[in-house]
């Protein structure tokens, strides 16, 4: 057991529960403030996230299926090579199904099209990296494979489509 200077027990840190308050805190502030041309942006629009499972892919996904009615959102597609396993809480936004759907796919080597929906994408956010010095080390060729090949296959993909928005 760990204390600090006044003998107080320390923890191993915060709660997850106490965690998820704080998240779902910070989602409603960013709804809020969001101005109308922002929240009208979304309307009717199909999602394509890579590295749905990390840990700003988490965040996004998370944001956008909590708040996917509200702004309109017509479907998410979540992609995820699962490289360090599938995460406990990606099951439970998976509960929403009519607007999430999450796919094991790795950017650099899968092709794109057989995802459903791919296609419709209006909006293309490529999250999927190793995001950990530890894995860094330990994946090398796949963390880089994500980054550089990953963009190229989405840059290729969706090369002759009007979208919306394109984040890498």
């Amino acid at each position: 057991k760990k204390y600090n200077k006044k003998g107080e027990k320390l923890s191993l840190g915060t709660p997850w529960y106490a965690t998820m308050k704080i998240v779902e805190q910070d989602f409603e502030y960013i709804y809020l403030h969001l101005k109308p041309t922002e929240k009208a942006a979304w309307q009717n629009s199909t999602i394509l996230i890579t590295g749905c499972a990390g840990f700003l892919g988490f965040y996004l996904l998370s944001f956008l299926t909590n708040y996917g009615e509200k702004l309109g959102i017509k479907k998410i597609i979540g992609l995820d090579s699962f490289l360090l396993g599938r995460p406990h809480w990606l099951d439970k936004l998976c509960l929403h199904e009519k607007l999430l759907s999450v796919y094991p796919f790795n950017i650099a080597t899968n092709d794109i099209s057989t995802i459903p929906g791919s296609k419709e994408a209006n909006f293309v956010f490529h999250m999927a990296s190793v995001a950990s010095p530890t894995y860094y080390r330990q994946y090398p060729l796949e963390t880089l494979d994500a980054n550089v090949l990953g963009l190229r296959r989405l840059l290729d993909f969706y090369r002759d489509k009007v979208l919306r928005g394109f984040v890498f």
